[in-house]
């Protein structure tokens, strides 16, 4: 059954692949997803089963060939969400948009429906990855690094103190790279959200707006950097980072 992620045992992984691939192969490229209505976004990386679920492909960094499937996130009617059994959790990934060298700027979210936000507010010209989880962010970051050593990398971060820390930690140990933040102009009950639920509840023109900033803001590293450790050290609230405009860090500062 699959359940979860294995952060090791490779034989585990290979028939992690090998279900997956079968899985991969059995499925539709059409159909119809309740979860996908709900996030309105298109998922042309996707496949769909006859009950509504979607397979998503994942690579994983360092432990299969560039393009080898790795496993499979399997996002169910209502949203719940399990990996194949057995697959790697380091570094599990998905590219969106063909990310090259040669792009300026690459983006970087958690998961893959923001990922397609992204896509679509920047009318999909931005490229970049889902990673998955926050604890891959730093992971893929520097996988990205090494295969783009020059471009610009956005991590569109989930506004929740975890999501917050590990995209501000990816942004600082690679160099070149920023944090942006969803703002919300009415959070009601909501203690966290993402690029997808701002698309949602308010506009992608707002999202797209929002990451316009982010990649033109470059002159305020060192007032961001204070900002973000000054979080992360007081474990703020997310809504105190609801209203920054976004969070840039350099090598150069």
């Amino acid at each position: 059954m699959d359940s979860h992620l294995s952060p090791h045992a490779p034989e585990m992984s290979a028939a992690a692949i090998a279900r997956a691939s079968l899985r991969w192969s059995a499925a539709a490229a059409t159909g119809h997803s309740p979860y996908l209505e709900r996030k309105q976004v298109t998922a042309p990386e996707v496949r769909y089963e006859p009950d509504g679920t979607i397979l998503v492909p994942v690579f994983a960094a360092g432990h299969t060939a560039e393009c080898e499937l790795a496993g499979l996130q399997m996002i169910q009617p209502d949203g719940t969400k399990r990996f194949t059994q057995g697959m790697y959790s380091g570094g599990a990934y998905l590219p969106i948009g063909a990310p090259k060298a040669g792009h300026d700027a690459i983006f970087l979210t958690e998961s893959y429906a923001t990922a397609r936000t992204i896509r679509m507010a920047t009318h999909d010209t931005l490229p970049g990855y889902a990673a998955f989880s926050a604890h891959n962010l730093r992971i893929v970051a520097n996988v990205v690094r090494e295969a783009l050593p020059h471009g610009f990398i956005l991590i569109c971060a989930d506004d929740d103190s975890h999501g917050v820390a590990a995209a501000v930690e990816a942004a600082m140990a690679i160099g070149n790279a920023g944090v942006v933040v969803p703002r919300f102009k009415h959070r009601g009950g909501h203690r966290y959200g993402d690029f997808n639920r701002l698309y949602v509840e308010e506009s992608l023109a707002t999202v797209e707006l929002q990451l316009t900033h982010a990649l033109a803001s470059t002159e305020r590293q060192a007032e961001v950097r204070k900002q973000a450790l000054s979080y992360i050290k007081r474990a703020c609230p997310p809504s105190h980072l609801a209203h920054s405009e976004s969070l840039q860090t350099n090598r150069s500062t």
